[in-house]
């Protein structure tokens, strides 16, 4: 298991080579879902800073 903090990709890249057989799809799939978390976050946050200085 890995200690400490760490992120999305760190940890599938260590299950990956635990495990060959999550290598394809399933990464792919996952690493699309944190992609567009990110953007999600990035669009709500400009979106609220914009309208507070539209104030």
């Amino acid at each position: 298991m890995l200690c400490g903090r760490t992120n999305v990709n760190k940890f599938l890249i260590e299950e990956q080579r635990r495990n060959p057989a999550l290598v394809g799809d399933f990464s792919m799939l996952i690493s699309d879902v944190v992609r567009s978390c990110k953007a999600i976050a990035q669009g709500v946050s400009r979106g609220g800073a914009g309208r507070r200085a539209g104030r």
